[in-house]
């Protein structure tokens, strides 16, 4: 059974870190972030969540006997890590990393709203794979 969560932890990891390389790539023309958000702080990031959530799930289905309630409140604690992680991006991290690159120096105000959409993109690929993996 910890092998189907473990491989979706997998899978949707690899995916997360997919979409969020397009889009940083994609913000590359406007500003170059990838000093902060790179390859391996991305794909770092992507695994650690999906394979938390995975765990999460996991331990919950082992607790609670009704697995639509351990679902629920598995989505409830992985969409409410998102929301916090944003905050966190928005509200807390209010200093702006500064970067080498002279162009990204000066878009550094861009930078927390370049990472907010990133925090969500593991767990909505988390609950996008998810059916293929748990019945």
């Amino acid at each position: 059974m910890f092998k189907n969560f473990f491989f979706l932890a997998i899978l949707s990891g690899l995916f997360a870190f997919g979409v969020s390389e397009v889009y940083v790539n994609g913000y590359k023309e406007l500003a170059d972030f990838t000093e902060v958000a790179s390859v391996t702080n991305i794909l770092a990031f992507s695994i650690s969540v999906t394979l938390l959530a995975s765990l999460i799930n996991f331990g919950l289905l082992k607790f609670i006997k009704n697995p639509k309630i351990g679902n629920l409140i598995t989505g409830i604690i992985i969409s409410g890590l998102s929301i916090v992680l944003m905050f966190y991006v928005i509200i807390i991290l209010q200093q702006d990393p500064t970067f080498k690159n002279k162009t990204a120096q000066e878009m550094s105000f861009l930078f927390r709203p370049f990472l907010t959409p990133i925090m969500f993109i593991p767990a909505l690929s988390w609950f996008t794979f998810k059916p293929l993996f748990i019945k």
